[in-house]
């Protein structure tokens, strides 16, 4: 019995010793500096320290969720439904101890951020130091009376053992971090939704330092820190609104589709379809406007120049003396007559002058004569516009009709 009694406790001794070194690589040590700025967004600087003892690897993968479920009211203030909330990273550096620069690529799937630091086809083993620093907007929560920063500063993904986790906080200038009164805080180990509290926490004049020790896999330090809502400035609603938009496109498309076309038919409307001086009040006219001969009259009417404009050019022209109509002799049979008329049109030098004194409407002085000497008699210059053209430019109508 005595020798079985010093056999199970030499193994239990030599399990408990190499527990821990069953796994092919370990992390020694996880430090996270949080720097929350003044206009809401925070600043993250993880130094991980992986040892890979003589196991030769290309470098590891730190994955960091960005995706969530938030209830309305958080976002827009109006509650009863939930909304994907994603938080806005963007990776500054990825570099070893000394600072220099390793290599590595980011790709966001399932919901995180994937970050794959070490190079394809080269291997390290042995002590590496990762110091990877990021940016997160929309990383606080916002209350009435009070922020919130709640966040998982090792992360729970990890598959190797964590010795030691070490999560610093330094909040904006404003905020002093020994009030307690002002400035809570707690912390959180072990997997995801645990509420465990294995380890330390401690405040300096300029950090709150959260301390833990043995996390086994798929575990991890989660921290949360509260204080005065007034220490930082978050986003405008605006911004907020085109985030939940941005987050949450493929399910409220079908409701903006509507909004979307809503909208292009107000901007065509406003551009090309509002009836032109709707400011001036209507007032109605018993004679037609100042200048327009009687077929621009018809055209306006109708918007049309039908034959019955060119028959009332035909009489304005007899009126105003550029031609002449003569009726001629009819012939009767029974009680029906047959009339039939002739136009003589000016001679030449009367048409001459005719054009000139009406060359585009324009009305000219004896003493304009020694001017037009100069311009010459082309039929160009006395060509008049087209009815619709002018009653285009003169304002008569909105578009030219085809």
């Amino acid at each position: 019995h005595c020798k079985l009694i010093v056999t199970l406790l030499t193994a239990s001794i030599c399990l408990s010793i190499n527990w821990h070194h069953g796994y092919a690589w370990q992390i020694n040590d996880f430090t996270v500096d949080i720097r929350v700025h003044s206009d809401s967004h925070i600043t993250v600087t993880e130094r991980i320290t992986v040892d890979f003892g003589y196991e030769r690897r290309h470098g590891i993968y730190r994955v960091i969720p960005y995706k969530y479920q938030r209830s309305a009211d958080m976002l827009l203030g109006k509650g009863g439904m939930r909304l994907s909330y994603n938080l806005r990273i963007k990776v500054r550096s990825v570099t070893d101890a000394l600072g220099n620069g390793r290599p590595y690529r980011v790709r966001r799937w399932g919901g995180n951020i994937n970050i794959r630091i070490g190079h394809p086809k080269r291997y390290v083993s042995g002590v590496q130091v990762y110091v990877i620093t990021y940016d997160v907007w929309r990383a606080l929560n916002k209350f009435p009376d009070h922020v919130e920063l709640y966040w998982n500063a090792t992360g729970n993904e990890w598959s190797a053992y964590i010795y030691s986790a070490t999560a610093r906080v330094r909040l904006p200038l404003a905020v002093n971090p020994l009030n307690t009164q002002t400035v809570a805080a707690t912390f959180y180990t072990g997997p995801y939704g645990s509420r465990t509290r294995l380890g330390t926490m401690h405040r300096t004049s300029e950090y709150i330092v959260f301390k833990t020790s043995n996390l086994p896999p798929q575990s991890g330090l989660t921290i949360v820190v509260g204080f005065p809502a007034n220490a930082v400035v978050f986003p405008s609603r605006a911004r907020e609104l085109l985030w939940m938009l941005q987050d949450n496109w493929r399910w409220l498309m079908p409701f903006m589709l509507p909004l979307i076309a809503l909208g292009m038919m107000l901007t065509l409307w406003y551009a090309y379809g509002r009836d032109p001086l709707r400011h001036l009040p209507i007032m109605v006219q018993y004679e037609p406007p100042e200048g327009l001969s009687p077929a621009e009259v018809g055209t306006l009417i109708d918007e049309s120049a039908d034959v019955s404009d060119i028959v009332a050019t035909v009489v304005d022209l007899a009126v105003r003396g550029y031609l002449k109509i003569r009726e001629l002799p009819s012939a009767k049979f029974l009680f029906f007559t047959e009339r039939d008329y002739e136009f003589v049109l000016l001679k030449d030098y009367e048409r001459a002058f005719a054009r000139w004194r009406a060359w585009k409407g324009v009305k000219r002085k004896r003493s304009d004569t020694t001017e037009s000497k100069n311009e010459g008699n082309s039929s160009d210059e006395w060509d008049m516009l087209a009815e619709h053209e002018y009653l285009f430019l003169h304002g008569m109508f909105g578009a030219s009709v085809d």
